[in-house]
């Protein structure tokens, strides 16, 4: 993993009573390598900025998108003592991080101290601003210039988020955003850093497009990632008191292994491996750590003496912190002082590995992070070959105590060998180990290629088989398709090999006869070789598949399930067909008895058609060159037919 700890301070921490007033100089330097400042803003001049009622509402609009201050010291006090810091530490970049969820927030209302929230009149200018060529012009120039006038090192942009309709988004947003980022990029040049704070998940009220299919918005997330630097992921707040309090109840605010919904779609683990199966280089993904933690108000107190766990319902957010004084969010320093004192009973949760506490007396439940499950973050984001770690916020860690959570990811950060030991099956080594094997594939017919057509070298081993062959439902879906994607490659460049082979053409005449030769390839020597390529295929899709962990799919409608494998071997008929052979999958889905499979069957739908794609091209190939028969059809037919049965042997085994 690269060694970036990236950590947020928040400038409204200066305002904290009750032991939690935070400011720069209290910031321990040695412990980051890049600091975010929060937050600039943009358009707006706030009322902590110019105390004065003259100008009020809309007339602290600037008029245009120049990059302002949040706070009144911030240019005075709070930057100059941020940048100081670089004496201590010579290697700290500082960045100023524009947005933030208040400037998105046009439902903020006037609460816990603060008589003059600006969302209601900030909300929409992420939006106007990045639809208007000129006014991103404008934007990107005057954050430069600001950066460089204060003696940041470069920008993180924190919109929360595009194309969000209820907080000031736009469906065009997304889009916009891209051409932001590019434009800026182009402007600021490379050594200028450029960030951005990236969502763990699609964000609930983007267009129900992104929801349908949430690889399109990481895809999206994927074009930006070129332009930037790197991605500070926001992977916490995937529960709160914002959840349906029955349905959901109480929940995990950062979960690392599996959600603690069952089977719900929300954890680290599931938002790192959305962002690496769209292509995010992984050197560009830093993970976000919470340090404060998330809590409720339980509606059956009593009920947590004998079952304390998550998923209870809840009568809303937890009371605020002294020091915070937001409802529903602790910071770490808060809540180890309630556990200290007895007034929360501390607890583990090896699903989630995380900590959560709870009061039987006041119905009080929290779920938030300490030293123990930051080790286990931080050990996973050094597995994943992660671009480093980012902390939110510097200010919310027991700082009046050496600041145990950022020490702990600094730790491990430093030296890998000081984190603990990941449970089996938390990096799903099977799927890694299928991707890594897909190119190997890949590149093994691509090497071979101009070789002679039917003598190829055997299928590199590399790389080694996992020992640990456990593989979760989306693990074991992803292998299917990463196999079946790298596999069809092969399959294409046989194909070509073939197509490249100096063949004699049968004799002219009513009734032709190929030659000898022509004969000897037709009945073996083709469908040989084609057979080669297919048992390394097979072999490695049934090690991807052999102990899949079926408790972690979705309980689904059957029906769903039948669609997503009709539509899979539709396709893959309709390219076999478009290939030359002749081919009816129809009969394969009276196997399907109803089981469990939602997601794993969209893994092997995407097999069926990656698959039949490759043989497609490598049909038309010998089918341009008179090599087509029907051995090698069947052969062809015989690959989604081995899929269909590995999909149906697997929903169909006994679960332990």
């Amino acid at each position: 993993m690269a060694n970036r700890i990236v950590g947020y301070f928040e400038n409204w921490a200066q305002y904290r009573q009750s032991g939690g007033k935070f400011i720069p100089s209290q910031v321990n330097p040695s412990q980051f390598t890049h600091i975010n400042f929060a937050f600039g803003l943009f358009g707006f001049v706030t009322w902590s900025v110019d105390p004065t009622e003259a100008r009020a509402g809309p007339q602290r609009y600037t008029g245009d998108y120049t990059i302002q201050p949040v706070e009144g010291n911030d240019q005075t006090v709070l930057y100059p003592a941020l940048q100081a810091l670089k004496q201590q530490n010579g290697a700290l970049k500082t960045l100023l991080s524009i947005g933030g969820w208040s400037m998105n927030s046009g439902d903020d209302m006037p609460n816990s101290g603060n008589p003059h929230p600006y969302g209601p009149y900030t909300y929409q200018l992420f939006s106007k601003m990045a639809a208007d060529p000129p006014g991103r012009t404008q934007f990107i120039g005057s954050a430069i210039a600001y950066a460089q006038k204060y003696g940041f090192d470069g920008i993180d942009i924190d919109w929360e988020y595009p194309g969000y309709i209820s907080r000031g988004g736009d469906p065009n947003d997304l889009a916009n955003f891209l051409a932001l980022v590019q434009e800026f990029r182009a402007t600021a040049g490379p050594g200028f850093l450029l960030t951005m704070a990236a969502p763990a998940i699609v964000p609930t009220g983007l267009p129900q497009t992104y929801h349908d299919n949430p690889s399109s918005f990481f895809q999206w997330l994927q074009q930006c990632s070129r332009s930037l630097d790197w991605l500070n992921i926001m992977s916490y707040d995937y529960h709160g008191a914002f959840d349906d309090p029955v349905k959901t109840g109480t929940g995990v605010n950062s979960p690392l292994a599996q959600d603690s919904t069952a089977h719900g779609p929300f954890s680290v683990k599931q938002t790192v491996e959305a962002y690496l199966a769209a292509g995010i280089p992984s050197d560009k993904m830093v993970l976000g750590m919470p340090t404060y933690g998330r809590n409720f108000t339980v509606s059956n107190p009593g009920q947590l003496a004998s079952d304390h766990s998550y998923g209870k319902p809840f009568n809303g957010a937890g009371p605020a912190g002294a020091a915070t004084q937001v409802p529903g969010v602790l910071a770490y320093y808060e809540i180890i002082q309630k556990v200290k004192s007895g007034e929360l009973v501390e607890q583990w949760d090896d699903a989630t590995l995380t900590p959560y506490a709870y009061s039987a007396t006041t119905g009080e439940w929290v779920s938030y992070d300490n030293p123990r499950s930051l080790g286990y973050k931080t050990a996973y984001a050094n597995a994943r070959g992660l671009g480093g770690a980012m902390v939110w916020s510097v200010d919310d860690d027991d700082f009046a105590n050496g600041s145990p959570l950022v020490t702990q990811v600094k730790t491990i950060v430093d030296d890998p060998q000081q984190g603990p030991q990941l449970p089996a099956g938390l990096l799903d080594l099977v799927r890694r180990w299928a991707e890594q094997r897909a190119d190997v594939a890949r590149r093994w017919a691509e090497s071979e290629r101009d070789h002679d057509a039917g003598v190829w070298d055997p299928i590199p081993s590399q790389p080694p088989k996992p020992t640990d062959t456990r593989a979760s439902v989306d693990a074991a879906a992803d292998a299917v398709r990463r196999l079946c994607e790298g596999y069809g490659d092969a399959l294409r460049r046989r194909g070509e090999a073939w197509h490249l082979v100096s063949v004699p053409k049968p004799s002219p005449g009513p009734s032709p006869r190929p030659s000898p030769l022509v004969a000897s390839v037709l009945n073996a020597d083709v469908q040989k070789s084609f057979a080669q390529v297919i048992g390394f295929w097979e072999g490695d899709v049934g090690f991807t598949q052999q102990n899949v962990d079926m408790s972690t799919e979705v309980e689904s409608n059957p029906q769903d399930v039948l669609l997503q494998l009709k539509q899979g071997l539709s396709d893959a008929q309709l390219r076999l067909t478009e290939g030359g052979a002749s081919v009816d999958f129809s009969s394969f889905l009276v196997q399907y008895h109803n089981q469990k499979g939602l997601r794993l069957a969209g893994g092997y739908a995407d097999g069926f058609r990656r698959i039949s794609e490759g043989w497609k091209d490598a049909l038309l190939r010998l089918k341009e060159r008179n090599l087509q028969t029907p051995d090698i059809n069947q052969l062809a037919t015989d690959c989604v037919k081995f899929l269909f049965s590995r999909f149906i042997t697997i929903v169909s085994a006994p679960q332990k």
